[in-house]
């Protein structure tokens, strides 16, 4: 009775002072307010009774959050309908289906409600930029929250009606591609054609920096200067409005960019107010003087197909990765062939830990100009990288692997998923395994330890298997027979057999921990370590010891299940211990391992929050189930996000998933497995940033 009242008392206030304000400050003037003309207050009464057949207006969803408490729900978390018309995308994410916008009861945005990733018609998922625009008429059906002091649509919500520019205009076409961007006076002409304040789907202008009107190198971090075709205000200038630098980054010097500077922008067009042509605030550099944020160009002639007869140059490597969805790699392996025009951490490796791999940039001269990233690569045959000499600037290199368009704006290869096929000419047959052809040496490990390093000579060893992860798609373990122990460096199922293919092979043969196996391989080493490298297996053995017991999950019944959405909230599962698995309700199992880190994960109980540290992996097991999705939750402390590493990743079904990530979650999407890995990677095995979660939910198919 007492939230009837104050719905009801929230209403009558409503109605006689609701007036329209603004909800962020800016952080300085804009230049053109002296051009504002004075507008009245606008005053717009609460209609509608939450219902699907009457919908409130947005003026009475606000009114009735009036009160609301953080984190309490409106009306008990009850799904309630508002009509609005969209007057800002903040994010349209085709990659997870969702977009976070606005709603006004006019197009002018007098008032505005924050809808945080909605999905379509029927509950239906996102799949471009023109699925929902600025002036759609909208009715959204969820929960409502308040969200650390916002009034906000809870994730979760849809839509039940959508007539496409009924509140401001037919949806425009968009304004150019990254492959031909507008001209400035072509995109000056576009902007003729918006209504006042539409705005347009992302699009790319190219033009040079005419004038610089300010440079925020502060808490915002953005720029507002003009283009134009010659790079002076003599002809049509555009103007870009508190736009971000190359890549999407903030600003962090005034001197990033200058008059005279090359630029494609990328972004929203829109007629502000219907006097001032400009991009929208939020847009970003994707290209200055032809270098894209990962060091890429667009510019000069692009060869090839990407096939191994015919390699993408590194031009037609940008292009062909820029097309692809933010975060989204290729389906299949491509070639490129290049020049090395500088190699990451001054052509050291160290920075690669234990993973063997370098980062660096391909150009088609090996001059730094119209460069490729190769990121985290593999050397020859794909093996680890012995030294910081494998490569070396002005070498001409065919890489062969998958690409993807990192965070939108950084074409370059999969981390850890391509390798060089050529080096100055020079193959091992195409990054196969090399096979032996002459005599093979039964030895024991510590004859194995003391022979010469060699990719020809081969070895056979017996002993026992010795800290064999679960799920190692490769084979990776100790060997331990009477004289010593050796690390191996995967093991294939058969000689010339296929990669990753282990769990296949121990599930046939039965190999565990404390079996005893026989294998074939070269004497190799890594980082003064020294490994079985190319092995094979040749048989397993009888007994060869004990086999460890598999740690045992926790009792319990953690989490809550509703319907296909398992929710963990690691505050009420009163689980402190970590190296055991976490049992939930519905049988779903996370198994939190240091792998290499040098700290192990832990539960920090005055903050009831995980903390993951570098290279530490978070294990979800569904079972018999298979998994759509899994958003973290991640914490947030004295103003820093602690959301994992930029490297962390995730693996599921033996592909490699890069996560979403936002201002509250840790998302990784199309996981389409029973098992997804996370992985907190770095360069090195401590520091960087910690993924510290106060929680989950796991989205199971249907």
């Amino acid at each position: 009775m007492k939230k009837i009242f104050r719905m009801m008392m929230a209403f009558a206030i409503a109605a006689f002072t609701f007036t329209a304000c603004e909800d962020v400050p800016e952080p300085y003037n804009n230049p053109y307010d002296g051009r504002k003309a004075t507008e009245p207050e606008v005053t717009i009464d609460p209609t509608g009774s939450g219902t699907k057949d009457d919908p409130w207006n947005v003026a009475a969803v606000i009114a009735a959050c009036n009160g609301l408490a953080d984190t309490e729900f409106l009306q008990d978390g009850a799904e309630v309908y508002v009509k609005g018309i969209v007057t800002e995308t903040k994010e349209i994410s085709t990659q997870h289906g969702n977009a976070t916008y606005y709603i006004s009861d006019d197009a002018k945005g007098s008032n505005r409600f924050y809808v945080y990733r909605g999905k379509l018609l029927d509950n239906a998922s996102v799949a471009s930029d023109d699925d929902l625009q600025v002036g759609d008429e909208v009715v959204v059906c969820g929960k409502v929250k308040n969200y650390k002091g916002t009034m906000e649509f809870d994730q979760g919500n849809y839509l039940v009606s959508l007539k496409k520019g009924e509140g401001g205009g037919e949806t425009p076409a968009t304004p150019g591609t990254v492959e031909k961007p507008l001209t400035v006076p072509e995109a000056l002409a576009y902007i003729d054609g918006l209504g006042a304040d539409k705005q347009s789907p992302t699009g790319y202008v190219k033009g040079k920096i005419a004038a610089i009107t300010e440079v925020d190198t502060g808490k915002y971090g953005n720029a507002t200067y003009l283009i134009s075709d010659d790079g002076t205000e003599n002809v049509p200038t555009l103007q870009i409005y508190r736009g971000y630098s190359l890549g999407g980054e903030k600003f962090q010097s005034a001197n990033e960019i200058k008059v005279g500077d090359e630029v494609i922008i990328t972004g929203k067009l829109v007629n502000f107010k219907g006097n001032t042509k400009q991009f929208a605030q939020g847009s970003s550099i994707y290209s200055l003087n032809g270098k894209t944020a990962g060091g890429g160009s667009t510019d000069g002639e692009a060869k090839g197909d990407g096939t191994l007869a015919n390699p993408f140059n590194p031009v037609a490597a940008n292009i062909f990765t820029s097309k692809l969805a933010s975060g989204a790699k290729s389906d299949n392996d491509v070639y490129i062939k290049g020049k090395i025009s500088k190699i990451a951490n001054n052509g050291t490796f160290g920075a690669s830990g234990t993973y063997g791999n370098a980062s660096f940039y391909i150009s088609e001269d090996g001059t730094e100009g119209s460069d490729f990233y190769v990121f985290r690569t593999l050397y020859l045959g794909n093996t680890k990288y012995s030294s910081g000499t494998d490569i070396k600037v002005g070498d001409e290199v065919i890489i062969c692997g998958k690409v993807t368009n990192y965070m939108g704006n950084t074409p370059e290869t999969s981390a850890n998923e391509s390798y060089i096929y050529s080096l100055n000419g020079q193959t091992a047959g195409g990054g196969d395994t090399p096979t032996p052809t002459g005599e093979v040496k039964k030895v024991t490990v510590a004859e194995f330890i003391a022979a010469p390093e060699s990719t020809t000579v081969w070895y056979q060893l017996t002993g026992t298997v010795k800290n064999l992860q679960d799920g190692d798609q490769y084979g990776n373990f100790d060997l331990e027979d009477a004289t010593g122990s050796v690390y191996v460096y995967g093991v294939l199922s058969e000689k010339g057999g296929a990669k990753k293919q282990f769990q296949e092979l121990a599930a046939a043969k039965g190999i565990v921990n404390g079996c005893t196996i026989t294998i074939i391989g070269n004497r190799g080493s890594y980082n003064d370590k020294i490994e079985v490298t190319n092995a094979y297996f040749v048989s397993v053995g009888e007994g060869g010891g004990e086999v460890p017991p598999t740690p045992q999950p926790t009792e319990g019944n953690g989490g809550v299940l509703e319907g296909n959405t398992l929710t963990v909230v690691f505050a009420d599962l009163g689980v402190t211990d970590l190296t055991k698995p976490i049992k939930l309700v519905d049988g779903t199992t996370l198994t939190y391992s240091k792998e290499d880190g040098k700290n192990n994960p832990i539960y920090h109980e005055s903050s009831q929050i995980v903390r993951m540290y570098a290279h530490n992996s978070v294990t979800v097991n569904a079972g018999n189930k298979r998994i759509a999705s899994v958003a973290f939750n991640y914490d947030t402390y004295q103003g820093t996000a602690y959301c994992g590493n930029d490297a962390l990743y995730g693996e599921a079904a033996g592909n490699r998933l890069t996560p979403a990530k936002d201002d509250k979650t840790v998302t990784f999407s199309n996981v389409n497995a029973s098992v997804l890995k996370v992985v907190n990677d770095f360069e090195t095995n401590s520091g960087g940033v910690q993924f510290r979660c106060t929680g989950l939910v796991v989205t199971f198919a249907e």
